[in-house]
């Protein structure tokens, strides 16, 4: 547990030189933590910046021009029927664009914060089945923490099966000596390079271990 705490007020230090080993990437950023030692709880929250890559702004932009082929060819049998209703339906359309362009203009500015929250959980509530050795201490640095999207699943890509409240895997042969802030770094550049390339992502497979994973995240 003291490591744990070390580990944490590293994390959450604005102190470049109080634990070097402890250093984030620019990408991530720590957003606070839960701690109950007594209670066997440990949870650090990250916020992890993401941005679009070229597959994802190509497909978006391919299916607002499909849409827009849609509009000009109902504009053209409306012209076909007569100069007046073409005029009646110019004058429609320019006053609905009107009324749409501060909707537009929320969604382009909420879709601008694009990050994910990640939760660390190295509580002691669970149980580890892929370890090896059953005599092993079954908390953390001895087991990895899980890695749980709070929010932002919604950036990865239609293929993805993954949604907020789901586990990552840490792709990390995990030993002793492997820190929080590796574990993070791990499942933060997965993350990163499936939004960018729009490739899917996917939950992890538990077989007896703390399943629900929305669960872990409804107190921070």
């Amino acid at each position: 547990s003291t490591r744990l705490q070390r580990e944490i007020l590293a994390l959450e230090s604005s102190d470049d030189e109080s634990k070097k080993i402890e250093l984030l990437p620019p990408f991530i950023s720590t957003l606070g933590h839960t701690l109950n030692i007594e209670g066997g709880i440990a949870k650090v929250e990250f916020r992890i910046d993401v941005e679009k890559g070229e597959i994802a702004s190509n497909a978006a932009a391919a299916d607002v021009a499909a849409t827009a082929g849609e509009g000009d060819k109902d504009g053209k049998t409306i012209t076909d029927q007569g100069s007046e209703e073409t005029q009646e339906t110019e004058n429609t359309d320019a006053a609905g664009s009107k009324e749409e362009t501060k909707p537009d203009t929320e969604a382009t500015k909420e879709g601008g914060d694009n990050f994910v929250v990640l939760v660390l959980d190295a509580s002691l509530y669970w149980k580890d089945n892929s370890a090896s050795d059953s005599n092993a201490p079954m908390c953390y640095p001895f087991q990895k923490p899980l890695a749980i999207i709070k929010s932002g699943a919604s950036l990865l890509s239609e293929e993805s099966t993954i949604s907020d409240g789901d586990e990552v895997v840490i792709d990390l042969d995990w030993t002793p000596s492997i820190h929080l802030s590796d574990a993070v770094t791990n499942v933060a550049l997965k993350i990163r390079e499936c939004v960018k390339r729009g490739e899917p992502l996917h939950a992890a497979i538990t077989e007896g271990g703390f399943e629900d994973g929305g669960a872990l995240t409804e107190s921070l």
